[in-house]
């Protein structure tokens, strides 16, 4: 029962993903097309400042550079969803070891399809592609292993008893 349990969940995240990656692909195919609605761009310094000096402690710099840059804060949410997706992805394949390796083949494909994006992108009229954002799509996708693989990785174990 737990591997059709498994094989469902897995083949569910198979296709969330797949479904996700189409629209990160399409998206930027609209010319100057936001990737994700920001509802009042003037409260981001205020928001990111507040961020940097209370939860993260990162350096001043990289809070100005991205309030400048909001398009980096929208590719680190999109990534930080795709890395989300595919770790889940993994981590329910019926593989045992794509499931130990999970975070690997999440990281590793995530950041060949934000590169074939960017590529992709620079293809696309008023589009324009940049080491710049496939770091932030790596930095999403980091962030989405670092905060799901800690608390997930005992609740697995839990569930393989």
């Amino acid at each position: 029962m737990l591997q059709y349990t498994q094989s469902g969940r897995f083949r569910i995240f198979v296709i969330l993903a797949c479904i996700y990656a189409v629209l990160i692909f399409y998206l930027p195919s609209l010319s100057n097309a936001p990737i994700v609605a920001i509802p009042d761009p003037s409260l981001i310094p205020q928001i990111i400042d507040t961020i940097v000096k209370h939860v993260f402690s990162v350096t001043v710099w990289f809070a100005e550079y991205l309030s400048h840059n909001i398009d980096k804060i929208e590719h680190m949410i999109l990534y930080f969803g795709f890395g989300t997706l595919l770790y889940l992805t993994f981590i329910n394949s019926g593989n045992a070891g794509i499931r130990k390796h999970a975070i690997l083949f999440a990281m590793i494909l995530g950041i060949i399809y934000g590169m074939a994006d960017e590529i992709h992108q620079s293809f696309v009229p008023g589009r324009t592609a940049s080491i710049a954002d496939v770091l932030a799509n790596c930095i999403g996708l980091v962030l989405a292993q670092v905060i799901l693989a800690s608390p997930l990785k005992n609740f697995h174990k839990n569930i393989k008893k």
